[in-house]
């Protein structure tokens, strides 16, 4: 028999943790004068079983190949319009966006196939090819261009000079 804090530091977890696993029947354990009172074997058990699950999970975490193509033409088709979303900008921005960072040439032909694609959800190469690193640099990039496209965005009214509201609109002359 063992106290939570002890068990706690045997099983390597906290000790509202153990409380937990008592009050659940995880493991075998009575109340004794207001505080939990634990079973060895069964503290021993618990531990066991999760050090199995830890094992299997990091098994099956071994990807084929660490590029986009690993999760799937779906995931790989979705992911232009899935991430602009989220950040707030046209997909259109990310052929410029991998042109900046040296991803993809100079060639007109090539970023207007690729927007076509990603109008269709059709997966790309281009995009099936990155790594996660590179996927999160060309978001990086996104962002980057959102801020340059705010910056360049007008602040004033170009009738009365006032600055513009948050809805763009001058609080003199309206809506510009």
């Amino acid at each position: 028999m063992t106290t939570t804090t002890a068990a706690a530091a045997q099983a390597n977890v906290t000790v509202a943790t153990i409380r937990t696993w008592c009050r659940r029947g995880v493991i075998a354990a009575t109340k004794q004068a207001g505080r939990w009172v634990i079973d060895t074997a069964s503290l021993a058990h618990r531990i066991t079983i999760g050090a199995i699950k830890r094992r299997r999970t990091h098994m099956d975490q071994a990807p084929a190949a660490n590029t986009m193509a690993s999760k799937g033409d779906t995931y790989v088709g979705r992911w232009p319009n899935a991430i602009t979303s989220r950040i707030g900008i046209s997909f259109e921005y990310i052929p410029e966006a991998m042109q900046r960072l040296g991803m993809l040439g100079d060639d007109s032909a090539t970023r207007y196939r690729l927007v076509r694609k990603f109008y269709s959800e059709e997966p790309a190469d281009e995009i099936a090819a990155l790594t996660p690193e590179q996927a999160m640099q060309i978001v990086a990039e996104l962002k980057t261009i959102q801020a340059e496209i705010r910056a360049a965005a007008r602040t004033h009214c170009y009738c009365c000079g006032l600055p513009l509201n948050r809805y763009d609109e001058c609080n003199e002359c309206g809506d510009q």
